[in-house]
């Protein structure tokens, strides 16, 4: 009877980290390209869709390995983005409470924005390492400019720098854009600057959805006109509630208030369904 050998391999640790390094180098990754200018100046930002193509920017907080790492979440929050534009779910709650007192008074305000599908875009975004990143040391934050796909959008809208410091008109006046819902979204600045950016722009998708909401009349009621699902209903007690789902949201610009710890400033458009 022949005896066989059992034969035992052993795998160096050194290996195994290298075939995970491996694994992760194949793990989604943003369609590597060239954009023909830069997309940011020390206050401004434009995302304005691109030659038919949706634009999107993803921030992150700066982290200790030169970035790179802060750099793949802004893709991830890119990603997050673009499914918005696709379905945005959104809901706002506004709640006054009232005592006996004259300063016994507060204000509670809830909102949820979130895409209706979790898929991934990461790797259908396309990204220039070079002009598309925006390093931010005074507040420790990375933005990063990707593009999506031949989306078909166009929005009558000229991105123009104010001179001398001056604000956009859209933060006093919002704009008439033809064929668009327009929100205008603020957030103050407070821990995170990240956390600041991504407030702004939620807050501008529920400024639209609320001007929505509110031409309608009654609890739980549909918007015939647009075919989508709106809700309003503001009570007696100060309550107001609105929700909503938006097609087309995208960003057209982001502006920072000058000095240092400001807030953000995002305007923003929906599509009116035909």
């Amino acid at each position: 009877m022949r005896k066989t050998k059992n034969i035992l391999i052993k795998i160096q640790p050194s290996f195994i980290i290298g075939m995970l390094l491996i694994f992760a180098a194949c793990a989604s990754q943003p369609i590597v390209t060239k954009s023909p200018v830069s997309f940011a100046t020390r206050e401004f930002f434009d995302s304005s869709p691109f030659d038919g193509e949706l634009v999107v920017i993803g921030v992150a907080t700066e982290s200790s390995d030169h970035n790179k790492r802060a750099i793949k979440e802004a893709l991830n929050d890119a990603s997050r983005k673009t499914a918005l534009f696709f379905n945005l779910e959104g809901s706002f709650e506004q709640v006054e409470n009232r005592g006996s007192g004259f300063l016994d008074y507060s204000r509670e305000t809830k909102n949820l924005v979130k895409p209706e599908s979790d898929a991934d875009y990461v790797e259908k975004l396309k990204f220039d390492p070079e002009m598309d990143v925006f390093h931010d040391a005074r507040y420790k934050v990375v933005f990063v400019r990707a593009r999506y796909g031949d989306v078909n959008l166009s929005v009558n809208h000229k991105f123009s720098i104010p001179s001398d410091g001056k604000k956009p008109e859209w933060v006093e006046t919002t704009p008439y854009i033809p064929g668009y819902y327009v929100g205008v979204g603020y957030a103050n600045y407070h821990g995170l600057y990240k956390n600041t950016v991504i407030e702004s722009y939620e807050n501008a998708a529920l400024a639209i959805i609320r001007t929505i909401s509110s031409d309608v009349q009654g609890d739980e009621s549909l918007s015939s006109n647009t075919g989508n699902r709106f809700f309003f209903r503001q009570d007696s007690n100060g309550t107001v509630s609105a929700a909503g789902v938006l097609e087309s949201f995208c960003v057209l610009e982001i502006w920072r208030e000058s000095g240092d710890f400001k807030g953000m400033w995002t305007l923003a458009v929906a599509k009116i369904p035909k």
